[in-house]
């Protein structure tokens, strides 16, 4: 079986559409659905979103499908190696300021779902994933390996996947 999908041929991967499912939402209104519950009051997450478009000099207050592809890229996949001054208010008032990398949306779901022990947890994330072809075997569920190994130029899996006439043929 391949390594990276036990044998799946697929992979939960965080999708973009689900978590900014509603475009016409703005980052202040809360059009980022994985973070929605803890969207209310000072959360720790607006406090990072607020942070990210103060840095990168773009509004909470435009909608999603409005944001610029390079500003979405970053609320998405983060800062890269840019560290950004991060500001956090908790519930106390207290207020705290760092300079981090932004890790982004994507990454932050993708982390919390291989990290957590919550099987609630994990369904709650599950639903900002969808299945995805395994980038190791492309969906073919052997090894690397094992699909190296071809008769006639192909291996066993493109001859598995013959109608009974072109495998008839091809022996």
């Amino acid at each position: 079986a391949c390594p990276t999908c036990t044998g799946l041929g697929t992979r939960l991967e965080v999708d973009p559409d689900l978590i900014l499912a509603n475009k016409d939402l703005t980052l202040a209104e809360g059009a980022i659905a994985a973070w929605g519950k803890a969207w209310t009051g000072n959360s720790y997450y607006r406090s990072l979103l607020e942070s990210v478009a103060k840095h990168y000099g773009f509004s909470m207050n435009v909608p999603i499908r409005d944001l610029k592809p390079e500003n979405l890229d970053r609320l998405l996949y983060g800062s890269g190696t840019e560290r950004i001054v991060l500001t956090y208010q908790g519930k106390s008032g207290r207020s705290r300021e760092y300079r981090a990398v932004f890790e982004g949306i994507v990454p932050n779901i993708q982390r919390r779902f291989k990290e957590t022990e919550s099987e609630f947890i994990r369904d709650d994330l599950q639903k900002y994933m969808s299945p995805r072809p395994c980038p190791t075997c492309k969906g073919a569920r052997l090894k690397p390996e094992v699909l190296a190994v071809t008769i006639a130029g192909r291996n066993i899996n493109e001859v598995v996947s013959y109608s009974v006439i072109l495998a008839r043929d091809f022996f």
